[in-house]
């Protein structure tokens, strides 16, 4: 499966593409899941066309089964900075203003701080949550 990941990576980057999950089943199907690099969501075009240029760039040599790596996936730490404008579910390791965890839009982040717009019933506001404070982040969907 690492000779594949070693071709496909480079042709995920160039179409703004990452690969988040891969599983080989049976030596003959290559199983992918993708994620944009921008964190913006994923449509169907944009993964045919990851497809279709995986398959070329490994010449056909497995079968493929590419998709969405999910709407609320996991953020790792180094790539908060690139949350700004995005719906997130943040749980804390230790409560902040008597709460768990803050769903909301991401407004600033910083090495140590993300700001975070969030309702509290009717009032939009907003937390400044610090990075060693996250036990994790991931995206979220706004219902």
């Amino acid at each position: 499966m690492e000779e594949y990941l070693k071709l496909l990576m480079p042709v995920a980057e160039s179409l703004g593409l990452e690969i988040v999950d891969a599983n080989l089943i049976n030596k003959d199907l290559l199983e992918l899941g993708l994620a944009r690099l921008d964190f913006k969501p994923l449509n169907i075009d944009a993964v045919g066309e990851a497809a279709e240029a995986f398959g070329i760039a490994i010449d056909w040599a497995v079968g493929l089964d590419v998709g969405s790596a999910g709407a609320e996936r996991m953020i790792e730490p180094e790539n908060y900075s690139s949350l700004v404008d995005q719906y997130v579910l943040v749980k804390f390791k230790n409560p902040l203003l008597d709460a768990d965890y803050v769903e909301g839009s991401v407004l600033s982040c910083t090495d140590e701080t993300i700001v975070v717009a969030y309702r509290q019933k009717h009032a939009l506001k907003n937390i400044e949550i610090p990075v060693e404070n996250i036990a994790y982040l991931r995206l979220a969907v706004k219902l």
